[in-house]
């Protein structure tokens, strides 16, 4: 990572001059070219033989797309959060290893933007993010804490050099391989509480990873989820003095549901879409009469549109805050009320369960011409990346905290 100062722009005098929503519109049709001209034609390789999406990154980078939601003024693409979700979404049509890996990377940027820029270092980040330097991971799991993010073992060390370093036993960080960066949850010193977390950002290429599991999954296998002792180190204020608690209540975990919802109606709108093609296929055989089938494909919309309209209400609603909250004070206020933070874990809850029914039901509608892998109308990918939804953070464990927040919320 360069410290040298921020890299010169990459998008175009046309994003930087026009509103939010045409860089938004301007972004989508920039990922709507890369998802059907290399990201569909890779998928079933990506996924086959569990490797990352390497020729749709390079793709992505060079379209402006990993910075999409650094602002104009650092290099990127000045994207509101509606847009990158909406990016994503294109990208998990065609293949949801690469849109989840999109998201994920954007959920690192956003804690950036949102938490780093009163810091000069990180601005300088942010600029090489926006320049399309930087794919950015994330090691928020660590061994021995039974899947509690708001804990940690390992601690931020502080180098006599003016250097930090961070050692973790993490069981899993996506895609690390790939990646350039690392933001780490870490306690902020030897002494201080588990519970008192910081975020350090490691260089990759200067640290080492040494790999303790593989990722072979029955989905998402493109993301490369292995697990590995991380030992990185950066530059001391690359330590974000802003506590962890506070930047995953007001950035983390929403822009985590958020755009992993946007993956997960993406994978539904393709078996939706397959539903649909394979409705056509067997109209044409019908002799002009309707299949039975389409009143199945009828209701198989309703509940997307259904779902879209809660993952988009649930967007414009992260919006506003960031939009009417311009400092952390008033945005941390707003998003730890319990009301956001309900709305906010449902969200995550309802699509990921409902992305799973909405993909079997396509199946059961396309039957065995979705069983089988060798049709166009197979769904047996959607099927197995749908699976995965439950699982990102334990729909269980969201259920106990919201059991919890409803013992005090009452909603006005």
């Amino acid at each position: 990572m360069s410290q040298s100062t921020i890299a010169g722009p990459t998008v175009s005098d046309e994003l930087r001059t026009v509103s939010r929503a045409d860089r938004d519109a301007a972004l989508l049709v920039r990922a709507l070219k890369i998802a059907d001209e290399g990201v569909r034609g890779n998928a079933a390789n990506v996924d086959f033989l569990g490797r990352f999406p390497r020729e749709s990154f390079d793709a992505i980078r060079e379209a402006g797309l990993l910075g999409a939601y650094v602002p104009v003024e650092f290099g990127g693409g000045g994207a509101s959060v509606a847009g990158i979700v909406a990016i994503g979404h294109v990208l998990a049509q065609r293949c949801a290893s690469t849109g989840m890996i999109y998201a994920m990377h954007q959920i690192q940027a956003g804690c950036l933007v949102h938490h780093g820029q009163h810091i000069p270092a990180l601005r300088t980040l942010l600029g090489e993010v926006g320049a399309e330097k930087m794919l950015l991971a994330s090691a928020t799991t660590e061994a021995g804490i039974g899947g509690d993010l708001g804990s940690s073992t390992c601690h931020v060390q502080r180098l006599p050099d003016g250097r930090f370093r961070v050692q973790k036993d993490a069981p899993v960080i996506s895609y690390a391989d790939d990646a350039n960066a690392v933001l780490v949850t870490a306690k902020r010193n030897a002494d201080a509480p588990s519970s008192d977390q910081v975020i350090a950002i490691g260089n990759l290429g200067a640290g080492t990873l040494e790999r303790t599991s593989t990722w072979d999954a029955l989905g998402m296998r493109g993301t490369c989820s292995n697990g590995y002792k991380l030992d990185v180190t950066g530059p001391a204020d690359h330590v974000m003095d802003t506590p962890y608690a506070e930047m995953s209540a007001v950035s983390m975990i929403p822009l985590a549901h958020l755009t992993w919802a946007g993956v997960w109606t993406g994978i539904a709108a393709d078996a939706l879409d397959t539903a649909r093609r394979y409705l056509r296929a067997q109209a044409r055989k019908s002799s002009g009469q309707l299949p039975a089938i389409a009143a199945d494909v009828a209701q198989l919309f309703g509940r997307y549109e259904a779902l879209k309209g809660t993952v988009d209400h649930a967007i414009a609603t992260y919006q506003a805050m960031l939009d009417e909250n311009a400092d952390h004070e008033s945005r941390l206020q707003t998003a730890g009320a319990p009301g956001f933070s309900l709305r906010m874990l449902t969200l995550k809850t309802i699509v990921s369960e409902e992305v799973l029914r909405i993909v079997q039901a396509a199946l059961n509608i396309c039957g065995l011409a979705g069983y089988l892998n060798t049709t166009p109308f197979s769904l047996g990918r959607h099927l197995r990346d749908a699976n995965s939804a439950p699982l990102m953070v334990h729909n269980e464990r969201i259920y106990a905290n919201s059991g919890a927040l409803l013992c005090i919320y009452k909603e006005s």
